[in-house]
């Protein structure tokens, strides 16, 4: 039996929306803090998807394009890690 296979005996469904909302929230408000007193941001993903919208709105493309490749590369990376992770064990599952 996997770690997986007791935590998931452990965590009721009702309760995983729950704990998303917390965790988004809290990812939120640290992005949000850091922004404002840092000047910058704590995850990159999140600061490339703003950065992105943020040129595509004002009608600067050519600096918006700027983050479109490394949000494609970590889209591109998440699924070669799922490929894996399902070629190197048959008998694993993705958890959903």
């Amino acid at each position: 039996m996997s770690t997986l296979d007791v935590a998931a005996g452990l965590i009721r469904r009702d309760e995983t929306v729950e704990i998303v909302l917390l965790l988004a929230f809290a990812g939120g408000y640290i992005d949000a803090y850091t922004l404002i007193i840092h000047g910058g941001m704590t995850n990159a993903q999140t600061a490339n998807l703003i950065l992105l919208w943020v040129y595509a709105t004002s009608g600067d493309c050519a600096q918006a394009f700027h983050f479109v490749l490394p949000l494609v590369a970590f889209a591109l990376g998440i699924v070669v890690t799922a490929w894996l992770w399902r070629a190197t064990s048959p008998h694993r599952e993705v958890v959903q």
